[in-house]
């Protein structure tokens, strides 16, 4: 099948995808107005996260992702951190364990999107300067109300090929809930190399990019799920210092080649991979 041929035929896909998923969160939606208890009933929130996992699982499928699992979710409370590289980490996450989504609360006063983000279960955070003790304590309570919580400590977007510093300040919320933390590993392969379309950073305009996305044939993504580190027996800088490392180091486990920059012939700059333990000389 043509490049062109294999976008249409997946626009086709995604857009019957969203049709169903509109018609499945207005279910749920009269599910949440049946349900008498507040918060939503466990069960309530049971089928909606069932149905959303399933959801973006078919999405995962349609956008011709080929996951790779290494390890597993931890089953019970967790937060769970991961480094940060594109739109679709969320979609291949959730496909592997029911979570809640974070958002910031503006979203969800927005027209179409806060209503469909909301019925999903998505968590909203009132962010604001100096706001992090009021946030530390809306996840601590959603985590000790039995939640799984996913969030990505860098706050940003990296290229795939290494991770970003850390922010330590939401790693507090697991130390006041005495949740375990679970860091996550996260690649974009491509013959065993950084896939170098999939990275959604920079400029980069999500159409755009999503119509690139359209065009692979396929996207090998690698999920490494780490040991859980109790978070009581550390403070919350040391958490991300760790919690980095591991990822890091698992990142590194998947690329044993690291990317080394040299200039060819004519002068111009050439991305190449080489040993980790080679030096090469600038």
């Amino acid at each position: 099948m043509s490049t062109f041929l294999r976008r249409i035929f997946r626009t086709i896909a995604i857009i019957l995808l969203i049709t169903l998923g509109i018609a499945l969160a207005c279910w749920i939606q009269l599910l949440i107005w049946a349900d008498k208890t507040r918060p939503t009933s466990i069960r309530t929130d049971e089928i909606r996260l069932a149905l959303k996992q399933w959801w973006l699982g078919v999405l995962c499928k349609i956008l011709g992702l080929k996951l790779h699992r290494k390890g597993g979710p931890w089953t019970g409370p967790v937060l769970m951190a991961c480094n940060h590289i594109s739109w679709m980490d969320i979609p291949i996450l959730a496909t592997n364990v029911p979570f809640h989504f974070l958002a910031k609360s503006e979203i969800r006063k927005w027209p179409v999107i806060g209503w469909l983000t909301a019925v999903a279960g998505t968590l909203f955070i009132r962010r604001g300067s100096g706001d992090s003790r009021s946030i530390t304590r809306q996840l601590s309570n959603h985590l000790s109300q039995g939640n799984s919580i996913l969030f990505f400590p860098e706050g940003t977007t990296s290229d795939g090929t290494q991770t970003l510093p850390f922010h330590s300040r939401l790693f507090e919320s697991a130390i006041s809930s005495q949740v375990v933390i679970q860091p996550i590993t996260l690649a974009y392969c491509d013959s065993g190399r950084p896939h170098t379309i999939a990275p959604f950073i920079g400029d980069d305009s999500l159409v755009p990019h999503i119509w690139r996305i359209l065009g692979e044939k396929q996207i090998h993504v690698h999920l490494h799920y780490h040991p859980p580190v109790k978070a009581c027996d550390m403070t919350a800088k040391e958490l991300a210092t760790q919690t980095e490392a591991t990822i890091r180091q698992g990142l590194e486990g998947i690329f044993p080649l690291s990317p080394a920059a040299t200039q060819n012939s004519e002068g111009r700059t050439v991305i190449r991979y080489v040993d980790s333990n080679t030096t090469v000389a600038p």
